[in-house]
């Protein structure tokens, strides 16, 4: 079967969250929000029906990750110097150094990642997709993948995973 390409970048494929980024122990960004954009490349075998995967299908994947994420402050579990506890009451707590915030829980999203970075969000969302791709029957044609998140026009981080 021949190699085949397949470029999503649909304006639906977004998400609007807060993050700080942390650089060390005692430096990290202020917490700030962007209007990220989702974009997926993927490559492989193209079938007799003359297509890689139902692109429909990697869509509707990717809006539900995003959709997660809309709206929330990202957290990282995985930070080294994040401490992360219960804030009562349905809330959580997140000490950085100095700094204390107490947000509510369902404004939270806790990822397993180490830091809130453009490449970090895009290797969490890249492994999700990839983990999908894995248990659909189409999911098998396709050999590798490519996952963009950009945070502003021209700045993005990619993840390029193998399946």
């Amino acid at each position: 079967m021949p190699d085949a390409s397949l470029h999503i970048g649909k304006e639906a494929l977004k998400f609007s969250a807060a993050h700080f980024t942390i650089f060390s122990a005692t430096e990290a960004e202020r917490l700030h929000g962007h209007n990220y954009h989702v974009s997926i490349d993927l490559w492989g075998d193209m079938g007799g029906e003359g297509l890689i995967i139902d692109a429909g299908e990697i869509k509707r994947i990717v809006k539900r990750e995003c959709d997660a994420l809309d709206e929330r402050v990202l957290i990282p579990l995985r930070s080294p110097h994040l401490r992360i506890g219960e804030g009562g009451e349905g809330h959580v707590e997140l000490r950085y150094s100095d700094r204390r915030y107490v947000l509510p829980r369902g404004d939270c999203c806790l990822l397993p990642v180490a830091n809130i970075t453009m490449e970090s969000l895009a290797h969490h969302l890249g492994g999700v997709l990839r983990e999908a791709l894995r248990t659909m029957p189409q999911g098998r044609a396709i050999r590798r993948l490519r996952l963009g998140v950009e945070e502003s026009p021209g700045q993005m981080g990619l993840c390029e995973l193998t399946l």
